[in-house]
């Protein structure tokens, strides 16, 4: 069963485009461009690195939080979800 790629998400009521991170510079591994409402996150992603990556991205958008809390939160998140038992379906 194929899964149709997300191109756009709501992000507290906003729409915001979502690209892969492979168009990112190498060595990027997520980014938000806020200018134009772009995501970069791993779409592909199955491990729990990508989970925290996606969760992170997602909290910039969202929060106005400083990069620390927004790492500790996002890994503290990812953590928990992968711990219950998150998986990317394929």
């Amino acid at each position: 069963m194929s899964t149709k790629p997300i191109r756009s998400h709501l992000f507290r009521g906003h729409r915001w485009r979502i690209h892969d991170y492979t168009e990112l510079p190498p060595n990027d591994l997520g980014e938000v461009r806020y200018w134009c409402k772009k995501v970069f996150i791993p779409t592909e992603g199955e491990l729990l690195g990508d989970l925290d990556i996606i969760i992170h991205e997602g909290l910039h958008v969202c929060t106005e939080l400083e990069e620390d809390a927004v790492d500790e939160t996002a890994t503290s998140i990812a953590r928990l979800l992968w711990r219950l038992g998150w998986r990317k379906e394929l």
